[in-house]
């Protein structure tokens, strides 16, 4: 806007210096001096390739044919404005005292390209760059000495804009452009107001500047200013000034479709998370300066949440910084959760064949650092409700990392530490506690499982590295504990099932109550090892080893379930004990009692002593019925000998009595 109003202001005194000079120079000499004047001031080339027009009626002013101004040196070849004509009215009174009234500017169908290069450099920055200005050509005051402009009203028709940044990569194109501006009086109030389609989208605005004088001067002036966007609105009431550009006043946004907003603005949107929608509002006071934005009592809604706060934007180098305070009642985020298949959110394929390989791009956390503060008084995640919650998420250098104050769980407490470090690819990581979480209520939101009643404790940490999901499970190593208090296993008398050697038995009650249960893990490879599970009861223990393969989702377990003796469980000797192998995948596990086990729990034995002590036994039996077997003779050779000549004998037999 900056380089727009002052374009106008140029454009004014130039058509003042025409005006003085109507009556004595000739049209070429009026744009000799205009082109002059122009490059001494900005300098940049204003070329008026149509000639100057004088105009006596209806208005005394200046009318022109083609006009260029060229770009910066280092933006390219193109001119920075073309435009069809220009037309510039000036009322004859102010102008003999030396006053710029104009009555009317008109551009006609101008194309104007503004960028700024990666390094800040803005080829609208007019100035700094002028050609020495050429001494006067006529004795004639051209009117440098202008003391005020005023505007009864300035009309951009049919224009068309192109900016760039190659800072942010940022591309936008606004054409059919249809500008209106006024400013009646030079230290009055100037409104202007517009349409365009920018980048597709229709897009209207509006500006009204108290004290214009004063703001274009860097004083600070009340300044309302709206912007709409498709279903998109931004306005702004409050104090703004340009030398150097600073505003502070109440900003309101109420975004109808923000993905189609940063489409507008050139900006590629993520995809919006399942449930948070494509709508958004936010409130609050606005100070803004050229270090940064600071926004407090801040209101930010959506998806049926609100959040209240303060936050700070520095526009420092090499990236900026945000630091915010943000708090909430409750937070109703069951939505974002969704319950889509697999792909590249990350969750298993639909059919059940393993972790996604889709890429995880977190590209966008090098967009800036951060820390951020948020609470709430309670979160709901769908069938899963959280009590008070307390975090902080810091960015810093695409490390974003989420220290977890507390988070208030079922009865319990989860804390510590979530990473995502996204320097040089991606890895994932984390420090987790859990302190008297209850199960019951935990599992039946989680899992749809209500039979487990007692609270758990455990610790893990972990680490995983790779650009997909699947890569990370595969990658994942670290350790971990867990330990339950006393509780029950509701719809499972496991002392009754290995009394009676009867998996589907149901006792009176269906359930065991036991102490404890521990167990401890390593992870290696993305595969979880265990050696030492230990489930105690009154009645019967259990105890525990084997793997869980994250990666490939599959289990390779056994457990060893013990019924006392007695009934009263004070004597563990003479216990039942059947071993039971847990295998598969774990979307369908098999279970299977482990015989081998069993035998080798019962004789002493491994599995090969039982073969080759069954062996022995068979050769014995054999032997007593057949008589010795020859040396380096197999026990099928010899009973098939052993029966060809029993059927010999029996044939000659029979051969003989028939003689």
């Amino acid at each position: 806007m900056r380089w727009l109003l002052r374009l106008v202001f140029i454009l004014g005194a130039l058509a003042l210096i025409a005006g003085a000079g109507l009556l004595l120079m000739p049209t070429d000499r009026i744009a000799e001096v205009a082109e002059r004047r122009f490059e001494a001031a900005t300098g940049r080339v204003l070329d008026l390739s149509g000639g100057v027009s004088p105009t006596l009626w209806p208005v005394v002013g200046v009318r022109t044919g083609p006009v260029t101004i060229s770009d910066a040196p280092w933006a390219g070849a193109g001119p920075m404005v073309a435009a069809e004509a220009l037309t510039i009215g000036l009322k004859p009174g102010p102008l003999i005292r030396g006053e710029i009234a104009i009555q009317e500017l008109r551009l006609t169908a101008p194309r104007i390209r503004l960028r700024r290069e990666a390094d800040g450099r803005a080829n609208w920055n007019l100035g700094g760059e002028a050609a020495p200005a050429a001494p006067p050509a006529a004795p004639a005051d051209d009117g440098g000495g202008a003391a005020a402009l005023t505007l009864d009203e300035a009309v951009i028709a049919g224009g068309e804009l192109h900016f760039t940044d190659a800072a942010t990569g940022t591309e936008a194109v606004l054409t059919d452009l249809e500008l209106t501006a006024a400013l009646p009086e030079a230290a009055g109030r100037a409104e202007i107001s517009g349409t365009a389609v920018l980048n597709g989208a229709e897009t209207a605005f509006s500006t009204a500047i108290d004290g214009f004088a004063g703001f274009l001067a860097g004083d600070l002036r009340a300044v309302s200013a709206r912007l709409e966007i498709g279903p998109n609105s931004v306005t702004f009431d409050g104090r703004a000034g340009t030398a150097p550009v600073a505003a502070e006043g109440r900003l309101r946004a109420d975004l109808g479709d923000w993905p189609a907003l940063l489409t507008a603005l050139g900006q590629q949107p993520p995809a919006p998370p399942s449930g948070l929608g494509r709508s958004a509002a936010l409130s609050g006071e606005l100070t803004y300066t050229e270090a940064g934005l600071a926004l407090r009592g801040a209101e930010l809604s959506a998806a049926g949440n609100t959040l209240r706060g303060e936050a700070d934007l520095t526009f420092a180098e090499p990236r900026p910084r945000l630091v915010a305070r943000l708090g909430a009642e409750a937070l109703e985020l069951g939505a974002l959760a969704g319950d889509g298949g697999g792909g590249a959110d990350g969750r298993a394929d639909e059919d059940g064949g393993g972790w996604s390989d889709a890429p995880i791009d977190v590209s966008a956390l090098a967009a800036l650092d951060a820390e951020i503060a948020l609470s709430a008084g309670r979160v709901a995640l769908g069938d899963i409700s959280l009590d008070r919650t307390d975090l902080v998420a810091r960015l810093d250098r695409s490390r974003l990392v989420f220290d977890i104050t507390e988070i208030g769980a079922y009865g319990g407490r989860i804390g510590g530490q979530f990473v995502v470090n996204g320097r040089g690819g991606l890895s994932v990581g984390g420090d987790l506690t859990v302190a008297d979480l209850q199960l019951q209520p935990f599992l039946t939101a989680t899992a749809e499982y209500d039979r487990l009643i007692g609270a758990v404790d455990g610790e893990v940490d972990f680490l995983g590295v790779g650009n997909s999901m699947a890569a990370i499970m595969r990658s994942l190593s670290g350790s971990g504990r867990l330990s339950i208090g006393k509780g029950e296993l509701l719809g499972l008398d496991l002392v009754g099932m290995l009394r009676n050697f009867d998996t589907s038995y149901r006792g009176p009650g269906s359930k065991t109550i036991f102490d404890a249960v521990t167990a401890s893990f390593t992870i290696s490879d993305g595969v979880l090892s265990n050696e030492d599970l230990l489930f105690v009861a009154p009645l019967a223990e259990a105890t525990g080893a084997g793997t869980v393969d994250i990666g490939a989702r599959r289990l390779d377990y056994r457990v060893v379930p013990v019924a006392f003796a007695n009934r009263d469980g004070t004597e563990s000797t003479g216990g039942v004990r059947i071993p039971v192998v847990i295998t598969g995948s774990w979307d369908d596990p098999k279970f299977r009692p482990d015989l081998a086990g069993l035998i080798e729990q019962e004789t002493g034995l491994d599995e090969e002593q039982v073969k080759e002590d069954l062996r022995g036994r068979v050769r014995e039996k054999i032997e007593e019925e057949i008589g010795p077997v020859e040396e380096g003779q197999s026990l099928e050779d010899a009973v098939r000998d052993r029966i060809e000549d029993e059927a010999r004998k029996k044939l000659l037999d029979f051969l003989g009595g028939g003689n």
